[in-house]
């Protein structure tokens, strides 16, 4: 008779999936619905490890307060600059940034398989980086308001939340947008 001992399986836990916050602030401003700033981190935390959270905001005195009250919800605030275009217009566009500073985070947080990047914006030129993101097995949530946000880019995206559509998002209408 073989004296056979058994030895306990173990089990490696899973790891929960990090998730990291990117928001295109200009592109989630709406006349009448309040995007709820800290509900979205609570919201972004029940998916996972929230390791940043990140807003790239117009740099203007016009926007101080809302850059305080997002630092202070625990957003990182990343200015952007507004540059004047040709007919002197002022224009702040995050696009180009956002896309370096993903690329960089995607090594600095070591972003793998089945983490998730939660991208707040609506603009149809982050297409190719959805489609970059979602090449290398990261799960892709997009916030937008459904009307703003290019059909394109919810197509692209593994999931969309239309902030209208969802309760925890958002505040009561308000007579102007931050």
């Amino acid at each position: 008779m073989t004296n056979i001992v058994e030895m306990p399986i173990r089990r490696r836990a899973r790891r929960q999936p990090r998730v990291l916050l990117v928001l295109d602030a200009q592109n989630l401003c709406h006349p009448t619905i309040r995007l709820d700033y800290a509900r979205l981190r609570e919201f972004c935390q029940a998916m996972g490890e929230l390791i940043a959270s990140v807003a790239f905001v117009t740099d203007s005195p016009e926007t101080l307060n809302f850059q305080l009250m997002l630092h202070r919800t625990g957003y990182e605030v990343r200015p952007v600059r507004l540059v004047q275009n040709g007919n002197g217009q002022a224009k702040g566009n995050a696009d180009i940034g956002i896309a370096f500073w993903l690329g960089r985070a995607l090594e600095q947080y070591r972003l793998k398989p089945g983490d998730i990047v939660v991208l707040g914006t609506g603009d149809a030129d982050f297409i190719p980086i959805v489609e970059a993101l979602r090449e290398r097995d990261i799960q892709v949530t997009l916030i937008g308001y459904r009307s703003c946000t290019a059909p394109r880019l919810q197509i692209a995206a593994n999931t969309f939340h239309a902030i209208e559509e969802t309760p925890l998002l958002h505040r009561k209408e308000a007579a102007h947008a931050a």
